[in-house]
């Protein structure tokens, strides 16, 4: 086909659909965000008050040890 060819678009769309329908979608990346936490209920989160217990952000890989650290409140 040449690349001006009309039917171009429609082939296009449909191969799009086969994607969205038929590919799972995996994430590849990962955005750091700074989260607030509230310690009403558990302690031990990450804060800059107590940087040992790690840097206030989530993180697919290492998100297991901050909730392992934490604490229920009395």
């Amino acid at each position: 086909m040449k690349l001006d060819d009309p039917e171009i678009p429609e082939l296009v769309a449909e191969a799009y659909a086969f994607i969205v329908e038929e590919v799972p979608f995996i994430p590849l990346v990962q955005t750091p965000r700074i989260m607030p936490f509230n310690t009403t209920h558990w302690t031990g989160w990450p804060s800059a008050m107590e940087p040992e217990s790690g840097i206030p952000m989530h993180s697919w890989s290492t998100t297991h040890q901050m909730i392992q650290a934490l604490e229920k409140t009395q």
